[in-house]
């Protein structure tokens, strides 16, 4: 509020347009900060409206920059559509810039060329990414497959880039919600041959542990439980490699949870007995009592012996899990703890 208070305090003395603008943007940080959201995008709204009487007439490069970093921040508030019209516009401008150019005497040098396009696919990537917030996965496809072009523009069709991996792995997991799982199989294989390639030297790094947890659990939804299985043991040996063997981490417990999952579905339920106890065991040695993890956990493992009709060990699970969920919240209705009240004959 401090701060607030003193960019929001007039000083009597005249500024430029750009102090203003960057005033007011610095002012819809602290209310973005604060979570008052609409007040950000009041002082945002009037900082871009600041900065188009500066270089709407001789500078759209540098707008297209402003009407970027205001698109980034109205997604990260959740206004989507503030959001994409202003990277719309962003894109419009960039491309009006390039065409400019090319029309030019001049003509186009390969560094701006190149820029241009790594700006492009940049602003169509988040475009894309925006849509999927949305939920609206067509247009989020049809513009994370545009920036894929753009980015092969700027680095050739046969380059093994980080960027064009990252754009992989977004439209890889576009496709899996889309129900489209063998092009996300497809496009996610893609990513993860492109990151070895790129991380060769670091066969443990975050980036290929990314790809393979997402292609993994891309093979649960086919059924394909080898597969799957082959993937989550995979995860499971390069983060004792990173975190030491005997180290009790919650991305472990979490790939031994879906291990363990994917072992029941796949109809080996005392292998998904095996799995769950070790990620229980992990995520209470990691968490305090009351994580819900921890209770989502149990509950795999109460349902699990139900099935093998092992019925006491289900209804201690059941309470383990049923008091974690009270603890953390007394007037839940979670699907999961109204389900083991039921289970338990417990009145809520």
């Amino acid at each position: 509020m401090e701060a607030v208070a003193i960019y929001e305090q007039p000083t009597g003395v005249e500024t430029s347009k750009e102090e203003l603008a960057v005033t007011l943007t610095m002012l819809g940080d602290c209310y973005k900060a604060m979570h008052l959201y609409e007040s950000a995008s009041q002082k945002y709204s009037r900082s871009l409206e600041t900065y188009r009487t500066i270089y709407a007439p001789r500078n759209k490069q540098l707008l297209v920059r402003v009407l970027r970093l205001f698109g980034s921040k109205h997604r990260e508030m959740g206004n989507f559509t503030k959001a994409s019209n202003q990277l719309k516009e962003a894109l419009k401008l960039q491309n009006d810039v390039f065409l400019e150019h090319t029309q030019s005497s001049e003509g186009v040098g390969v560094s701006y060329k190149f820029e241009h396009f790594v700006a492009l696919a940049e602003m169509l990537e988040e475009l894309g990414l925006i849509y999927g917030d949305m939920g609206e996965l067509q247009l989020c496809q049809k513009h994370l497959l545009q920036a894929l072009e753009a980015y092969h523009q700027a680095y050739g069709c046969e380059a093994n880039e980080q960027c064009i991996a990252v754009v992989l792995n977004h439209l890889a997991y576009n496709y899996h919600n889309l129900g489209d799982y063998k092009g996300a199989t497809e496009t996610f294989e893609r990513c993860l041959t492109m990151t070895k390639v790129i991380h060769k030297a670091d066969v443990n790094c975050e980036e290929v542990v990314l790809v393979m947890y997402n292609l993994g659990n891309n093979y649960v939804e086919m059924q394909e439980f080898n597969k799957a299985e082959e993937i989550y043991l995979q995860l499971i040996t390069m983060y004792r490699n990173m975190f030491g063997y005997d180290a009790n981490h919650p991305r472990l417990a979490s790939v031994l949870n879906d291990l363990g999952a994917t072992y029941f579905d796949w109809g080996k339920p005392e292998k998904a007995v095996l799995c769950f106890e070790q990620s229980i065991e992990m995520r209470q040695a990691v968490f305090s009592r009351d994580n819900e993890n921890t209770a989502l956990a149990l509950y795999n493992l109460h349902h699990v012996y139900l099935h093998l009709d092992e019925n006491e060990k289900a209804k201690l699970k059941a309470k383990q899990a049923l008091d974690i969920y009270r603890r953390i919240d007394p007037n839940s209705s979670n699907y999961m703890y109204m389900t083991l009240c039921k289970f338990l004959n417990i009145a809520e």
